[in-house]
């Protein structure tokens, strides 16, 4: 959720925002400048609708988010597990196998903070404010 801002609608009420960080798209597109045809933001703003729409959908059929492991989240950590494999960080298998027996592989948070540093451990905080 780094790069989501709460903001206020028209009808009063605070809801989430994507907003994909500048320094972070930039550097995706030293080497990547477009996905399936659209340029990475755009890409960026479909994988977070996809997200919202699995949150919507266990939300309707009466998951409770917040202690459950189901919706958006796992759908994300499971595009973080496949960049971490296409990455060579972490093995095929993390990902094939979950994948086949249920479609979802979420990495797992300490996997998650060892193959994204910068989100974690003492210089999180730093890291962050770099970030925006």
């Amino acid at each position: 959720m780094l790069d989501h801002i709460r903001v206020n609608t028209n009808q009063s009420e605070e809801v989430y925002r994507y907003y994909p960080n500048d320094f972070v798209i930039n550097k995706i597109n030293e080497s990547v400048k477009s996905i399936y045809g659209v340029p990475t933001e755009v890409f960026l703003h479909y994988l977070d609708a996809i997200a919202l729409n699995e949150d919507v959908k266990y939300t309707n059929l009466g998951y409770d988010l917040e202690t459950k492991n189901t919706g958006g989240r796992n759908n994300l950590l499971t595009y973080v597990n496949l960049i971490a494999v296409i990455s060579g960080k972490k093995p095929l298998y993390t990902l094939a196998g979950p994948l086949l027996r249920s479609g979802v592989a979420a990495i797992n948070q300490r996997e998650a903070f060892e193959f994204l540093p910068h989100i974690s451990g003492k210089n999180a905080a730093q890291n962050k404010q770099m970030l925006y």
